[in-house]
Parts: C-alpha cells; sequence; structure tokens
C-alpha cells in the first residue's frame, strides 16, 4: 500500500512539475530559439527616435507662391511614414534661409511668408521636432566665416515666432579635418575645436540646448598618434591632456557620432569609448549612419541595404547598445535625407 502511495505521489509530482515548465516557457517564451533576428525595441516613437540630417528646405530657384517647395512636404510625408522625429536642418545659408533680404528673421520673407517658418510649422504638425544644423569644414575655429550673425539672427527669429515654428536646439558638426593641413597641425586644429566649442557654450547655450558631432576616428591618444605624432589631446577648461571627444562630451547636452557601419552591432563597436564616457556622464548619444559614405565601402554605409534592413539594424541599435554598455539613451539617426528617399 506505501509503495503504490509513493508511486502515485511520484506521478503527480511530475505532473505538477512539468505544467510549472510549460506555464514558464509560455511566459518567458523561448529565448534560445529566436533565430538570428535580435529583439527590437517597443515601436513607440516616443521611446524609439529617429533623426534625419535634412540639407536645407529651399532654394530661391524653387521658392513658389505659398513659401515652401512641394518637395518639402513630399519628404516631409515620407520622414513622417518612417518615424522621423527629429530633423537635423542645414539652412545657415542665410540668404537662402530666407530670400532676398539674406536676413536670418522673420522679415525675410517672399510672398508673405517665410520659408523656414513654413517648413518647422509643418515639421511640428508631424509631430517632428526641428534642429538647426550648422556645418563647418572648420574655417569657423579660425575666425573665418559668419558665424556669429547667423547666431545673432536665429535667437531673434525664435524671439519673434510661435512655439510650433522655433527651432528645437542646435546640431553642430564642425570637420577642421577638412583643411588641407590637419594632419600636419592636428593637436592645433583639434586644441582650436575644443576652444570654439567651449566659447559657443558659454556665448550661446543659455539660448540653446546644443549637440555636437564628432567622427568615431577623434580618438587618438599618447599610445595612438598618427603619423605626424599627432593626437588629439586638448587643454580643456585649463586642464591639460583631456581626449577630444571627452572635452566635447561635457560640453554636451547630447552627444552625436557619425558611426558609419551598416550593422547595429558595428555602429556601436565603433563608437563603443564614446558609449563607455557617456554612461558615466548620463547623456544621450545620437548613433548616425549614412547611405552613401565618400570613403567608399559596403560595410560603411546602407547604400547596398535595402530601406527594410536599414530600418531594422537602426531599430536594434537600443537593444544593442544595453546588451553592451548598461541603459544610455540612443537616437539613431541617417545622412541624409535626398540619399534616404531616393534609396
Amino acid at each position: 500500500m506505501n509503495r503504490r502511495l509513493i508511486i502515485i505521489l511520484s506521478i503527480s509530482l511530475a505532473i505538477i512539475l512539468t505544467a510549472i515548465g510549460i506555464i514558464l516557457w509560455l511566459v518567458l517564451g523561448d529565448n534560445d530559439n529566436n533565430g538570428d533576428k535580435q529583439p527590437c525595441p517597443d515601436p513607440d516613437p516616443i521611446h524609439n527616435p529617429l533623426a534625419v540630417v535634412w540639407w536645407r528646405t529651399i532654394t530661391p530657384d524653387t521658392l513658389d507662391g505659398i513659401g515652401v517647395s512641394q518637395c518639402d512636404e513630399t519628404l516631409l510625408d515620407f520622414a513622417y511614414k518612417q518615424g522621423v522625429t527629429e530633423i537635423f536642418l542645414n539652412q545657415h545659408v542665410v540668404s537662402w534661409a530666407n530670400y532676398p533680404s539674406g536676413a536670418f528673421g522673420v522679415n525675410g520673407q517672399r510672398y508673405g511668408l517665410n520659408p523656414t517658418r513654413a517648413f518647422i510649422r509643418m515639421a511640428s504638425e508631424r509631430d517632428i521636432r526641428v534642429y538647426m544644423y550648422l556645418g563647418n569644414d572648420g574655417n569657423w575655429l579660425a575666425g573665418g566665416g559668419n558665424f556669429d550673425a547667423i547666431i545673432f539672427g536665429m535667437i531673434s527669429y525664435q524671439n519673434q515666432v510661435e512655439d510650433d515654428e522655433k527651432f528645437a536646439g542646435l546640431h553642430f558638426n564642425i570637420e577642421p579635418h577638412q583643411q588641407s593641413d590637419f594632419h600636419q597641425n592636428r593637436n592645433m586644429w583639434q586644441q582650436l575645436k575644443i576652444d570654439f566649442v567651449e566659447n559657443v557654450v558659454d556665448t550661446y547655450g543659455k539660448y540653446f540646448p546644443i549637440d555636437w558631432t564628432i567622427p568615431f576616428w577623434w580618438n587618438r591618444d599618447e599610445g595612438n598618434p598618427n603619423q605626424y605624432g599627432q593626437t588629439d589631446l586638448v587643454t580643456h577648461r585649463n586642464v591639460p591632456n583631456i581626449p577630444l571627444y571627452r572635452a566635447i562630451m561635457h560640453e554636451s547636452n547630447r552627444i552625436a557620432v557619425m558611426a558609419y557601419r551598416n550593422t547595429a552591432e558595428n555602429m556601436t563597436n565603433i563608437s563603443s569609448e564614446v558609449l563607455q564616457y557617456a554612461k558615466i556622464l548620463d547623456i544621450p548619444v545620437i548613433l548616425m549612419g549614412t547611405i552613401i559614405y565618400s570613403g567608399g565601402g559596403a560595410n560603411n554605409q546602407f547604400a547596398e541595404a535595402g530601406n527594410a534592413e536599414m530600418m531594422y539594424q537602426l531599430s536594434r541599435l537600443q537593444y544593442v547598445v544595453n546588451q553592451n554598455f548598461g541603459n544610455i539613451k540612443i537616437i539613431p539617426a541617417i545622412h541624409h535625407i535626398v540619399t534616404w528617399y531616393s534609396k
């Protein structure tokens, strides 16, 4: 009798344990059999932002009677359908921004409407924020160009327009490596870069949130100089021998990295130093891919991938970064809207 009871109890226990195992499998999922595709974040744009570089809205040649070209609206609709939440608008050619006056302000109008205002308002209607994209080849660092005039005009613009017509902030991409003597005078140009960054933040940071862009290759230190013995160590706020990328990150609301690769893993890997430091500073990171990379190479661009594959890789960035570096706010971005739309 006791033997029969033991057998019955053993069978009952086995059934209970099996049922518990099935329930746990159903609740937790089969984590070992998800295939090659990695989990993607929830498509909610609040949790999954997406940015795109936008090379100007219109030129005087395409300006039409309502103040904004049909092309802009078509591209905005495309961006909205792709889930874009931010635009980095390269509108600093002031004579184009407000043709024909050349004044970057609400009075630079034609046919009664300001194209910059109209563009930002249309983007706002699609829940897309617009940042002023300020790109330069490095001559601003040596006092060239009309940088201060642009910013003064932008401050005036922000003070005169409606909330849904305002820029959300400034997004800088200053590239001294475009200067012909950069490789021979890398230390000088990188010091000029951080000096410029500090001055901009001190002078204009009270007016705008400011993002800074850095290439992933600005990481040379005393153990990794270039062929001329040049590094990216700078004096930052009177403290010498600071890696340039770290110094810039201290001055950023968000830091953007030209992470020109074609998979989420590779974009993350080449940005590892920035991501590690962003974790310490607790600042968001914009990881930017590109459709076409002038340096060439299929692994450096998304030109060869279909749109679905590119969007899949961008959507995975937050997951991949979290797996490798912990919780860091990631904004995927793509360069740029015209090549994307034409892709």
